[in-house]
């Protein structure tokens, strides 16, 4: 028997090691060859975390659990499929399918890179990193239950409680904004000279009610950019094409509440002498700019 050295073995055959600490904690321990194919052995923490989603074009992996279990969530159809797979169990992934794995703490597994490929062939994109969202929020008794509701063929993205949660709040948080809108237009119609806040700070009621339709004007722009974080946390869990513009319900409530927050901008600049037109003209191109920036982005 003759001794390949790691120097012969990566000049001669191209293979080669590489060992790294990952940014979740985990050890991983790979011998690579050069055509794209690989071993890696994975040993979690004391701590359960998710590894990152990703896929490959030709490359298939075959995961082997040497101890304790391990979750494995795929997009399949539009849709999160979420498995488990205990201690002397194996699977292989399929090409062009993100998927994601879960390993709870002290777990090992073994991987095993195989098929046509001539490079790493490990794919990260816009994609994968909204899979990251849909599986990186599931806790492990989140992911028990799902992974036995899955194997029933029930949604998962459809019966989430974390999309619920933000449905609830795309539908709140207009109302919210509204009522602001509404105690706000009719609070500077009350501001007079004789207001006690007139009296009690000394300024003239025209800077006091500027001050308060700026105030106000901000405050409802932060909650239009909440819905909008709603928004897309939200969509994180519906992998099917996104409801177009004209027909979407949250648009038209994002869009309202935007143009409720740039009204009381509108009549800010009013109340400083800015034109009637350029001040219409300034809000709403703001108003389409920041619309249309929101939904595009939604939909990438």
């Amino acid at each position: 028997m003759r001794e390949i050295t790691p120097e012969d073995a990566a000049r001669l055959h191209g293979i080669s090691t590489s060992h790294h600490q990952m940014p979740n904690g985990e050890l991983r321990f790979r011998l690579r060859k050069s055509d794209g194919t690989a071993y890696i052995r994975t040993e979690a923490t004391s701590e359960g975390a998710w590894q990152s989603s990703h896929y490959h074009n030709r490359v298939r992996e075959t995961y082997i659990v040497q101890k304790g279990w391990i979750a494995y969530a795929e997009l399949i159809d539009g849709k999160r499929r979420l498995s488990s797979f205990q201690a002397g169990e194996l699977f292989t992934t399929q090409p062009s399918v993100i998927h994601n794995v879960y390993m709870p703490g002290n777990a090992v597994i073994h991987t095993v890179k195989h098929g046509e490929a001539s490079n790493e062939d490990r794919i990260e994109d816009y994609a994968t990193s909204q899979f990251n969202l849909v599986t990186q929020c599931l806790t492990e008794d989140q992911i028990h239950r799902e992974a036995d509701t899955t194997a029933h063929g029930i949604s998962i993205a459809e019966s989430s409680e974390t999309y619920r949660h933000f449905d609830n709040l795309i539908w709140q948080l207009p109302a919210w904004c509204t009522a602001i809108f509404m105690v706000t237009v009719v609070g500077t119609n009350s501001l007079s000279d004789t207001n006690v806040l007139v009296k009690a700070s000394g300024l003239p009621s025209s800077s006091v009610v500027t001050g308060f339709l700026f105030l106000m004007f901000f405050l409802i722009l932060a909650l239009t950019h909440a819905l909008y974080k709603f928004r897309r946390h939200q969509a994180a869990f519906k992998y099917y094409p996104p409801t177009p513009v004209w027909s979407s319900a949250s648009t038209h409530l994002q869009l309202i509440v935007t143009v409720e927050a740039f009204s009381l901008l509108f009549m800010l600049l009013l109340l400083n002498g800015i034109p009637f037109l350029y001040a219409l003209l300034g809000c709403s191109v703001v108003v389409a700019g920041i619309t249309w920036y929101r939904e595009l982005m939604l939909r990438r």
